[in-house]
């Protein structure tokens, strides 16, 4: 079979509350379309050159289901990805399902959106359960804690979050010492930063906002609590803005990421290469897993030889490759990457590196962290 062009829809918060991530999102999808074209496109489908019809939701659910029912009755598009964020995708996903389109998930990681029975919807990225797992299975090998604190805002990210924590806790016998929920609207963190200081646990995770994370660095220097440990859940911990804002009080903290631009795993260094050309940063979290969901999307069109999306449904199910951010094994019954792993990055030297595990870290860890005053 031969096309010319094979379109791709993509949904995407390109305005609103969430637009600068989804910018990043465009630019790892954008970066893996490139590289494809340059090799050919798809081989076989004669070469045909690869699009993506990029459409807007912004930060509003109502919006993504409008968008998703436009690629697909208007725009005829055989696949889409999407959305960044789950209040997004899930429904999204929810409308491809009902279509029969496929759907690859970009970097959305509520658990439920691969355990709803959908057929057509596939995830090559974490949960939040393999996110909360990591943090605290670093936090046993790697530190040997014994005691955990919680930092979380009052939300449903964070509510979300913290219940898969305390049940991983639970389950490697690590006592909670400290439980801190915030609001949003929240700017004096000195309460919650001394319930830490009294608490003083082995680590301390957190699920926050970027605002959040760089208001909570700033001021757990000035009230100089030397922490043992502090690893974010990604959101606010794992994005460039908390280097840049919080600057040098960002050192050695931590944050569960899904890939970083240092991880010893193919096709890493390349995407790298050309994000930090094109954009003048280094690649971390969402750049990463769209560029990953967009691999495995157009491996499935490749495997498939077609633009029908039965048959890219089926390739995609059969998928099982090497990434940026390791193997991808489709799962069949539940459409989840069932090699699906997160790593522990950490700020050194004003960059995010990652230091576990072992096998693709670039650097050892810091911990526990110098003294701000020997710093």
């Amino acid at each position: 079979m031969v096309e010319k062009e094979v379109k791709v829809g993509c949904v995407l918060p390109l305005s609103g509350s969430m637009s600068e991530i989804a910018e990043r999102c465009r630019r790892g999808h954008e970066i893996a379309v490139e590289m494809v074209n340059e090799n050919g496109g798809i081989k076989s489908l004669g070469n045909a050159k690869v699009s993506y019809e990029y459409v807007d939701c912004s930060d509003k659910p109502e919006n993504a289901v409008v968008e998703c029912e436009q690629l697909i009755k208007k725009e005829k598009v055989p696949i889409i990805t999407g959305c960044y964020a789950s209040s997004l995708t899930i429904p999204a996903a929810s409308v491809a399902n009902e279509y029969h389109i496929p759907f690859v998930v970009s970097d959305a990681t509520a658990d439920e959106l691969t355990q709803r029975g959908f057929h057509y919807v596939f995830r090559a990225s974490a949960t939040n359960t393999i996110y909360c797992t990591t943090a605290l299975d670093f936090a046993i090998q790697e530190l040997k804690a014994k005691t955990l604190g919680i930092v979380y805002i009052d939300l449903l990210i964070g509510r979300m979050l913290v219940t898969e924590v305390e049940k991983r806790a639970k389950q490697l016998r690590l006592k909670t010492v400290l439980k801190a929920p915030y609001g949003q609207d929240i700017r004096d963190f000195s309460p919650i930063i001394q319930q830490m200081k009294d608490a003083d646990p082995d680590i301390i995770v957190a699920a926050s906002y970027v605002d959040d994370a760089v208001l909570i660095a700033r001021q757990i220097r000035e009230q100089n609590y030397n922490f043992r440990s502090f690893v974010g859940m990604g959101a606010g911990h794992a994005i460039p803005e908390f280097l840049k804002n919080a600057r040098e009080d960002s050192e050695y903290f931590a944050s569960v990421a899904f890939w970083c631009h240092d991880m010893m795993t193919p096709g890493s260094k390349e995407l790298t290469e050309r994000y930090f050309q094109k954009y003048g940063e280094y690649p971390i979290e969402h750049p990463g897993s769209c560029f990953q969901a967009s691999q495995v999307l157009l491996n499935g069109i490749e495997k498939a030889g077609s633009t029908k999306p039965e048959e890219i449904r089926e390739a995609l199910s059969r998928t099982d490759m090497m990434t940026i951010a390791g193997r991808v094994k489709i799962d069949p019954a539940t459409g989840q990457n069932s090699m699906a792993r997160c790593v522990i990055v950490q700020v050194q030297e004003g960059q995010f590196v990652t230091v576990w595990p072992k096998d693709i870290a670039s650097k050892k860890p810091i911990f526990p962290r110098p003294k701000w005053e020997q710093k």
